[in-house]
Parts: C-alpha cells; sequence; structure tokens
C-alpha cells in the first residue's frame, strides 16, 4: 500500500495490544502522544433537519502505572464513566500520553486511579454551563455526551490552570479552490506536526433512496478516536490515502484507520452545527465529498443497521489540534 517508508523515531504503543503490526516507517506523532476515542454528538442528523445526540461507550479504568515516563501509556476505557463519557475520556488520554506538561497535567488531577481522575475533570470542567448550547445544557451530558465545540472549551480551561498550551479544534472539510490530492496532504501535515496527537471525530452517514431516486442522506453515529501515529505519503508520487494508527477507547486498544480520497462516488456529509436560544440544533450539509474517507474494520458506528442496498460509510470530519 505504501510503496516508500521513512526512517522515524520508535513508535509508543501500550503493552499487550499488539493486535496488528505497526510498519517501521511509520511517523510517530510528536514524542510519545495517544489519544482515546470515544464517540457524542449527534447521530441522527438529517439534510437540513434538527438532530438528536448519541455516543458510543468505552469500559475499565487502569492504575497510576501510566503516569511513569515509560513509552506505553494506557488508553482509558469510559465503562465506568458512563456510556457517553468518550469527550473527557479522549482528552485524559492524551493527556497521559503527552509531552511532560500534558502528563504534569494528569497528575495534577484529584484522584489515585484513571478513573477518579476523569471524574475530577467532568466534575470541574464538564459539568459548567455549554458555550455551544447557550448554557441550556452542561458541556459534558451524561446522555448525550459532549460537542466537539464543548471538548475544546473544557480542555483549554483546564490547560490554561495548568499553564500548558491551548488547543484548538478545525472542521476538516476540502477547502475552497483545494484539490483533493491536497486536502490529503494537508491533513496528513497536521498529523505529522501535531504537538498533542489529534483527537479525531469520525461520522458515519447512509443514503437511504427516496421518491425519484433522490437520496436522502442521514448521518448515523459519531465517535472521537486519538491518531497516534502515521504513515508517511510519498513526496514524489501520486497517493490515494495513508494509514492512521489510532487509539479506540471504546475497545480500549489500538485499531487500524486507513484515511483516503473518494475520487468517484460523490456524497454529501455534515459540517457543523448552530444552536438557537431554545437549544435547537441546525446542521448545515456539504456536497461534493468534502472529508476523507475512512476504512476501520473494528469500526461500525452504526453502518450495519443500514440495508444491504444503501450506501454507507465513514468520514473523518473534525480533529482537536
Amino acid at each position: 500500500m505504501f510503496s516508500k517508508r521513512a526512517k522515524t523515531s520508535r513508535l509508543w504503543y501500550p503493552k499487550g495490544m499488539n493486535r496488528f503490526s505497526l510498519r517501521q516507517g511509520s511517523r510517530v506523532i510528536s514524542a510519545g502522544f495517544l489519544l482515546a476515542a470515544c464517540a457524542s454528538a449527534p447521530s441522527t442528523e438529517k439534510v437540513g433537519g434538527s438532530v438528536d445526540e448519541a455516543g458510543s461507550s468505552l469500559a475499565a479504568a487502569s492504575t497510576d502505572a501510566a503516569f511513569r515516563a515509560a513509552p506505553d501509556p494506557v488508553v482509558f476505557k469510559q465503562g465506568p464513566i458512563g456510556s457517553m463519557a468518550c469527550g473527557p475520556c479522549s482528552l485524559y488520554n492524551a493527556l497521559v500520553a503527552g509531552g511532560p506538561r500534558h502528563r504534569a497535567a494528569a497528575r495534577a488531577l484529584p484522584g489515585s486511579s484513571h478513573e477518579e481522575k476523569v471524574r475530577a475533570l467532568i466534575a470541574g470542567y464538564g459539568s459548567v454551563p455549554s458555550e455551544v448550547y447557550h448554557g441550556k445544557r452542561s458541556r459534558y451530558d451524561a446522555k448525550r455526551g459532549t460537542t466537539s465545540g464543548d471538548l475544546v472549551a473544557l480542555a483549554n480551561d483546564y490547560l490554561s490552570q495548568q499553564g500548558a498550551p491551548a488547543v484548538e479544534g478545525r472542521w476538516l472539510n476540502r477547502l475552497e479552490d483545494e484539490t483533493q490530492d491536497e486536502q490529503l496532504r494537508r491533513v496528513h501535515r497536521a498529523f505529522d506536526s501535531a504537538a498533542l496527537p489529534p483527537v479525531i471525530e469520525v461520522r458515519s452517514f447512509h443514503a437511504d433512496v427516496k421518491e425519484k431516486g433522490d437520496p436522502l442522506w442521514e448521518g448515523l453515529f459519531g465517535h472521537f478516536l486519538v491518531v497516534r501515529a502515521v504513515d508517511p505519503l510519498p513526496e514524489s508520487e501520486a497517493a490515494s490515502g495513508f494509514l492512521m494508527h489510532c487509539a479506540d477507547s471504546y475497545t480500549g486498544r489500538m485499531i487500524p484507520v486507513f484515511a483516503s480520497i473518494e475520487r468517484f462516488r460523490p456524497y454529501t456529509a455534515t459540517n457543523g452545527f448552530t444552536v438557537d436560544e431554545k437549544g435547537k440544533e441546525q446542521w448545515r450539509w456539504a456536497r461534493n465529498s468534502p472529508y476523507l474517507l475512512l476504512t476501520a474494520p473494528d469500526l461500525s458506528l452504526r453502518t450495519q443497521r443500514a440495508d444491504w442496498y444503501e450506501r454507507s460509510f465513514m468520514a473523518l470530519t473534525w480533529g482537536l489540534f
């Protein structure tokens, strides 16, 4: 799949998680980074309509051993916290596997276990009123999870208190007058140069054929993953995609995810939303294949619920850097 591989630093990879072979040419994101994955935010978006929120789950706490300066950070599973706790758990998993200042911020959270520290993060920074929802709900909601915008606010509030650099959220859709190949390399560069392991939001969609053969595009599910390493793109050759090595906090292990260009079958997907004063969501939709698509054998994101004749896919929509 990749014709060229560059020699890079040793890839940091949790013990006991060698489900797939991490290739020698993979580019480690910063000095030992990991971020956890999990879902949150809307699951049933329709073009021009409002949405309901849903999230995925994780499962069991581990010990304080992750705080050692060893190259094997844990992937905390969110089960004990809640089925929608992916956002805070992802942020925590980023901190424990980040650089010295990020690990120090994780250590500073109250508690002697990972679970206690994540609960403290939620209590202190996830329970405050949501900026996205104009205070109509909290940043983290046990039934609906957290949105990408509230995750950024939560993260920056805590990082600021700890004297750590701020993060920002970016939609990863194709820019105006940007080709698909340029988009591919821009997104790859963003991952390759990230100071903190990026939290990415993955969304699944399907097209339900309606009247006159026109498809109605619907969102199925959202999930956060952590890009821990990326394989290189050949500099002088055409490329259609790249392999990411991601920490999935739903399963608590590393999974392979391949991001690629969709050249032949156009699709439509969401590109953010606004919330009115009553808390009602209105989603924006982008046409003409706006994102890189993902192939991930270990993720379903409810695509299995689509009928056999309906097209379904997963897209790389957003990242926290």
